[in-house]
C-alpha cells in the first residue's frame, strides 16, 4: 500500500482500507467516492431508500435545493398576496352587508320594546273592562284580545332580517380563496427527498359521503355490495353494522373498486372508438383503392372488348350478309336457288325470322361471357382479392377475443399495420430526384472554420445575424454571422456537457439552452453588450433532449429522459422570467422529439418505446393527450408541416406522414417513403420545416435530405452526404443558409442555397 496512490476509477486519493476476512483478498483501498458507493450499497440491503453522498456532492445537492426553494417561495408569496387581496375585498363586502342589516334590526328591536312596554298597561285595562259570566262569551272575548296583542308579525320581520345576516355564499368565496392558496404547496421538500432518497409516508384523504343514516343520524361509512341484499338501501353507519350480520365494505374500498370499474369502462370505450374509427377509415380507403384500380384498368378493358366484339360480331354479320342478299336471278347458282327455296317453304313471319336470328346469336353471347370471365373478370378478382377480403373483413362484428381488454394494444397495433398496407405510398427517395431538380436546387459551401470541440446543437436567430453553438466542453459560443465570416462574440459557460437543445427568443433577446436536467436562460444586457445568466429552471429529473417555443415566445415546452413533458410560461410580474405551468406525464420511456402545429393547439411527441403521443390544448391552457400511435420502430425526429399534417423520421430509414382526416379527428398514416437502408442515427438533430418555401430539412445516418411538400405529399429535392453519421446542424429562418458540424472534418461549415 502506497500512501499517495490514486483510485483508477474516480482519480481521487485513497482515504480508507477495508480488510477482508474471506480469504480471497486481504484488503481493498477506497477513495471518498468508493466509500460513499459502498455505504449506499450496504445500506440498501437494510433500507432500500437510503443513500450516501460525498461531502462535495451533498453540498451541491443542498445548494440546488436552496435555489429551488427560493424560487418556489417567490411564487408562493406572490400567490398568497393575490389571495389576500381577494379575501380583503370579500371581507369588506361582508362587513358592509352585516352593518346595514344590523342597523335595521336594532331599529326594529327598539320599536318593538316600546310597543311591548305599552301593551302591558293596555292588557290590564282590557281585562278589567271584561265583565261577562258566560264561559263561551269569555273565551270569544279573550281570543279578540289575543289577536290585538299578537307579535307574530314582528317575529317574522326579525326572522327575515336575521336571515339576511347569513353570509354563507360570501364565506364560501373566502373558503375557496384560501383553498386555492393551500393548493400551491411547496414542492421543495419532495425535491429534497428525491435527491437524498428519503422515504416519505404518503397520506391519502379517505373518501367520505355527505349522507346521514336516517335511523341513527350518523355518517354513512359502509356500503352493502351483497347480491341478495335484504336491506331497503345499501347504506350503513357504524351502529347499523353492529346490529347486522352482513359483511359491509368501507366506503374507501367501494370507491377504489368503482375507480377500477370506471377505468375498465374507459378502456373499452377508447378501444371501441379506435376500432370503429379504423374500420370506417379502412373501409373508405379500401373502396377507393378498388375504384382506383378499376378506373386504371378501364381503358385496357374497353380496348379488349372493342377488339373482341368487333371481330366476332363482324364475322357473324358478314356471314349473314353472304347468305341473305338480293342478287340478279341470272347470276344465282343451283345451290343458291335450292337454299332460297328451303327458307321460303316454311313461310316464316317477320317475328319468327327475328327470333331465329336471335337464337343464332345466342352462341355469340356465350362466347362473350366466356371472354369476359377468362380475360377480364377473373384477372380483376385475382388482383383485387386482398382488397375485397379486407372489405369483407371490415363488415365483421367484434368477436369475443376482440372484447378482451388484455389484447387492446395488440389489436390497435394490428389495425395500424392494416392501415399502412392499404394507405402507404411506397417509393424510393433517390428515384424521385431528377437531374433537373439537382441542377436547379443545391447548397454550395461558402465558409468553414475549425472547431475541435464536439458540437451537439446549433441555431440561427430569426434575422440570421447570430449563430449559437453548444459544445461538450461545457461551452456555448455566440457568433456574429455574415455571408463572409463568423466572428466569435462571447463564450458562455454551462454546468455540464449535456447541451442537447436550444431556443433563441428575438423579442426578449434571450438564449435558452437545456443543460442536463436544467434549462438555463441568458438575457442580452444592452449596456454591457453581452449575455448574462438570469434564471435556471429545474423541474426535470433527467437529461433534457428537446426544447421548443410557441410563435409568440411566451411558452416553452421541454421533454427528456425522465419521460416527462414540462411547459413553462412567462411570469405575470416579470416578462423576463419563466415559471412552470404544468406537466404531461403520459410517456413510459424517454422523450426524443417535440413539435407544435402552427395554430398551436396540437402538440406531438415521440418516445424511445416506438410511440407518438398527440396532445390537444384545452380552454384552461392545459394539454390533454387524445391519441397514441404505435410505430414499428423508434421515431428519432418529428415535426408538423401543416396544422393537420406531421412527419416522422424512423430509425429504420423510413419517413412517414400522418394526416388528420377521419370523423374522430385522429391522425392516420398518409404517406411512407424509404429514404435510406441504414438503421442507425442520432436524435439530437431536429427536423426543420420552412413554410414559406415548403422545404423540409431531415437528417438520417450520414446524410441530410431536403424535401418539398406539395398537396400534402413530400418529394425529394436534394441530399448531402457526410463521411460519418455523427454530425449536427440547422437551417436559417429563410432556408438560405445551412450550418453543420461533423466529427470527421471538425469544422463548422456554412452552405448557401443556389
Amino acid at each position: 500500500m502506497n500512501q499517495n496512490e490514486v483510485c483508477n476509477e474516480h482519480k481521487q486519493v485513497f482515504i480508507t482500507v477495508e480488510f477482508n476476512l474471506d480469504g480471497q483478498q486481504d484488503f481493498t483501498q477506497m477513495c471518498s467516492v468508493c466509500v460513499a458507493q459502498q455505504m449506499t450499497q450496504r445500506m440498501n440491503q437494510v433500507n432500500p431508500v437510503g443513500k450516501v453522498l460525498t461531502l462535495n456532492d451533498a453540498y451541491q445537492c443542498i445548494e440546488e435545493i436552496k435555489e429551488e426553494f427560493k424560487q418556489n417561495q417567490a411564487v408562493k408569496v406572490n400567490t398568497i398576496k393575490n389571495a389576500l387581496n381577494e379575501l380583503k375585498n370579500e371581507i369588506q363586502m361582508i362587513q358592509t352587508k352585516i352593518k346595514q342589516t344590523c342597523d335595521k334590526l336594532l331599529e326594529n328591536i327598539h320599536q318593538m320594546l316600546e310597543n311591548t312596554a305599552q301593551s302591558i298597561s293596555k292588557l290590564d285595562t282590557k281585562l278589567k273592562e271584561l265583565l261577562v259570566l258566560s264561559p263561551t262569551e269569555l273565551i270569544n272575548q279573550l281570543r279578540i284580545i289575543e289577536q290585538e296583542f299578537d307579535y307574530s308579525k314582528q317575529s317574522q320581520l326579525f326572522k327575515q332580517l336575521i336571515d339576511q345576516l347569513i353570509i354563507d355564499d360570501q364565506l364560501q368565496n373566502c373558503r375557496n380563496i384560501m383553498k386555492n392558496e393551500e393548493k400551491n404547496e411547496d414542492k421543495t421538500l419532495n425535491s429534497v427527498q428525491e435527491k437524498f432518497k428519503i422515504k416519505q409516508t404518503k397520506s391519502h384523504k379517505t373518501p367520505h359521503l355527505s349522507i346521514i343514516c336516517e335511523e341513527h343520524k350518523t355518517e354513512i361509512i359502509y356500503l352493502d355490495l351483497s347480491k341478495d341484499s335484504k336491506r331497503s338501501n345499501r347504506l350503513c353507519c357504524l351502529y347499523c353494522q353492529f346490529n347486522s350480520q352482513i359483511q359491509f365494505i368501507p366506503v374507501k374500498n367501494v370507491f377504489e373498486k368503482w375507480e377500477t370499474y370506471v377505468k375498465d369502462v374507459d378502456n373499452v370505450m377508447e378501444y371501441l372508438n379506435s376500432f370503429y374509427g379504423n374500420k370506417h377509415s379502412s373501409t373508405i380507403l379500401t373502396v377507393d383503392k378498388l375504384i382506383s384500380y378499376l378506373l386504371e384498368k378501364k381503358s385496357l378493358i374497353q380496348e379488349k372488348l372493342n377488339q373482341y366484339l368487333q371481330v366476332i360480331i363482324s364475322k357473324k354479320v358478314e356471314q349473314y350478309k353472304q347468305q341473305y342478299q338480293i342478287k340478279n336471278c341470272e347470276s344465282l347458282s343451283k345451290d343458291e336457288v335450292i337454299q332460297i327455296c328451303s327458307k321460303l317453304i316454311h313461310q316464316y313471319t317477320s317475328q319468327q325470322i327475328k327470333q331465329m336470328i336471335l337464337d343464332d346469336f345466342a352462341e355469340i353471347d356465350n362466347e362473350i361471357i366466356n371472354f369476359l370471365n377468362d380475360q377480364i373478370l377473373i384477372p380483376i378478382i385475382e388482383n383485387t382479392s386482398k382488397t375485397l377480403k379486407q372489405l369483407y373483413d371490415n363488415t365483421k362484428p367484434i368477436d369475443e377475443t376482440q372484447k378482451q381488454i388484455v389484447i387492446f394494444e395488440q389489436q390497435n397495433q394490428q389495425n395500424l399495420q392494416n392501415e399502412e398496407i392499404t394507405k402507404r405510398i411506397q417509393c424510393q427517395f433517390l428515384n424521385q430526384k431528377s437531374v433537373e431538380s439537382q441542377t436547379q436546387f443545391k447548397y454550395d459551401l461558402i465558409m468553414q472554420i475549425e472547431e475541435k470541440e464536439d458540437c451537439w446543437c446549433m441555431l440561427f436567430n430569426k434575422d440570421e445575424t447570430l449563430l449559437v453553438t453548444c459544445h461538450d466542453s461545457k461551452k456555448i459560443k455566440i457568433y456574429e454571422f455574415t455571408e463572409k465570416k463568423l466572428k466569435l462574440l462571447q463564450i458562455l459557460a454551462s454546468q455540464t456537457s449535456k447541451l442537447f437543445a436550444i431556443q433563441i427568443h428575438n423579442v426578449s433577446n434571450q438564449i435558452i439552452i437545456s443543460d442536463n436536467k436544467s434549462i438555463i436562460i441568458w438575457n442580452y444586457q444592452q449596456e454591457e453588450k453581452k449575455w448574462s445568466q438570469v434564471q435556471i429552471l429545474q423541474q426535470h429529473d433527467d437529461s433534457i433532449n428537446c426544447l421548443i417555443s410557441n410563435q409568440e415566445e411566451t411558452m416553452l415546452i421541454s421533454g427528456g429522459d425522465d419521460c416527462k413533458i414540462n411547459y413553462w410560461c412567462k411570469q405575470e410580474d416579470n416578462a423576463m422570467l419563466w415559471m412552470l405551468q404544468g406537466s404531461i406525464v403520459v410517456h413510459k420511456t424517454k422523450i426524443l422529439s417535440l413539435s407544435m402545429n402552427e395554430k398551436q393547439d396540437y402538440l406531438i411527441s415521440s418516445e424511445y418505446d416506438n410511440k407518438i403521443v398527440i396532445c390537444k390544448l384545452q380552454q384552461n391552457k392545459q394539454w390533454l393527450h387524445i391519441q397514441i400511435i404505435q410505430l414499428d420502430t423508434r421515431c428519432w425526429r418529428i415535426s408538423f408541416i401543416k396544422n393537420n399534417l406531421f412527419v416522422v423520421q424512423q430509425e429504420n430509414g423510413i419517413l412517414k406522414t400522418f394526416y388528420q382526416q377521419n370523423i374522430n379527428q385522429e391522425f392516420l398514416l398518409h404517406q411512407q417513403l424509404k429514404i435510406s437502408e441504414q438503421q442507425s442515427c442520432q436524435y439530437w438533430f431536429p427536423l426543420v420545416y420552412n413554410k414559406k418555401n415548403q422545404l423540409l430539412l431531415n437528417k438520417h445516418h450520414n446524410s441530410i435530405y431536403f424535401m418539398r411538400e406539395q398537396n400534402n405529399i413530400l418529394t425529394g429535392e436534394l441530399s448531402i452526404c457526410f463521411e460519418e453519421q455523427d454530425f449536427w446542424g440547422t437551417l436559417s429562418n429563410n432556408s438560405e443558409y445551412l450550418a453543420t458540424w461533423d466529427v470527421k472534418s471538425k469544422q463548422i461549415q456554412i452552405r448557401k442555397q443556389k
